[in-house]
């Protein structure tokens, strides 16, 4: 009689731990699956972003590339009959500069020149800085898809023992 009772009391134990374990691993489970869903909208937002930003940078090359074929135009004598577009004062360069054309033009040169520069370096940085982003997140989703096929195999283990269980636990209830 004792035995009978050792055993159920092992067998309450056991359904106990159980009954935590598989109510942990469900929760973390579905935190998993909406910290995926979560980082995948973060990603749709940054790309998004990146988009957006790229569309910026695409009006502001547009835009630049007008006003240097304005500028030239004007060099060349072509007048489009427009009015120059009103700039900030504080963005002039000094009346020295404007009135002394040869030092004017030599400086608007060398700037546009470093700006040609610093613009070079700046889109071999982004474009490392998008190679190295996208190696990383190649070998992320390898090891993502990694642990879910772990994932996939544990479960399928667990299942078989969940469905033993339920049968086991099935055939026992009917019977008492």
């Amino acid at each position: 009689m004792e035995q009978r009772g050792a055993k159920r009391k092992h067998i309450e134990i056991v359904r106990k731990d159980l009954s935590v374990a598989l109510t942990k691993l469900v929760q973390d489970s579905a935190k998993l699956n909406n910290d995926m869903r979560a980082a995948k909208e973060d990603f749709e937002l940054m790309s998004k972003s990146m988009l957006n930003r790229k569309a910026e940078f695409l009006t502001q090359g547009l835009f630049l590339e007008e006003q240097h074929r304005r500028v030239i135009d004007i060099l060349d004598g072509k007048n489009h009959g427009d009015e120059p577009e009103p700039i900030e004062h504080s963005t002039l360069l000094p009346p020295s500069s404007t009135t002394d054309m040869k030092k004017f033009s030599r400086e608007s040169g060398e700037a546009l020149r470093d700006h040609r520069i610093i613009r070079e370096v700046e889109i071999q940085s982004l474009e490392g800085i998008f190679t190295q982003l996208d190696l990383m997140m190649k070998q992320n989703m390898k090891e993502l898809r990694e642990r879910a096929e772990g994932i996939e195999r544990e479960r399928r283990e667990l299942s078989g023992k969940l469905l033993k269980l339920s049968r086991s636990t099935g055939d026992a209830s009917g019977s008492a």
